[in-house]
């Protein structure tokens, strides 16, 4: 993995390992169901009909500094970084996640998570209005990061 190219000047893997330096996201997840929902964009159907499994099958683990400093006052808009990981054995967690970050290749790879959609960390978005809020809960608009997403033991 080259991180610089060039005097000074950062490559798309610097760029992404940056991001996730930055506003990273660890998200944890036991249901495959529940990621690709994630990963797709499909908010209602996760925060809103699949809320109890997300409670009990997805953790999202705020990884970046930026980020951990922003939810001392989070806001709507808030969102991470995140790299998906589909496991529900935690002693594997360290070696997946070392290898997802080993995999970026540039920002795009990360997935865009809007933290205030997890379940109970805004008191509002128990109501499934909350949801609505195209400019935070936005529509797919790329899957790059997908297409890099590998299957770990």
């Amino acid at each position: 993995m080259h991180f610089r190219e060039g005097c000074g000047k950062r490559n798309p893997v610097r760029d992404a390992l940056t991001h996730f330096d930055e506003t990273g996201v660890v998200v944890l997840c036991s249901n495959p169901q529940l990621s690709d929902d994630l990963l797709h964009f499909r908010w209602r159907e996760l925060f809103v009909e699949k809320r109890e499994h997300v409670l009990k099958e997805m953790r999202f683990l705020i990884f970046g500094h930026g980020l951990m400093e922003k939810a001392l006052h989070p806001y709507v808009g808030m969102t991470g970084k995140g790299i998906v990981l589909e496991t529900d054995d935690f002693s594997m967690v360290d070696g997946m996640l070392t290898e997802k970050i080993s995999l970026l290749s540039s920002p795009s790879d990360l997935c865009p998570v809007p933290i205030l959609g997890y379940p109970g960390w805004d008191e509002n978005n128990a109501d499934p209005a909350y949801y609505e809020n195209r400019d935070y809960f936005r529509k797919g608009r790329r899957i790059s990061w997908k297409k890099s997403a590998i299957e770990l033991p």
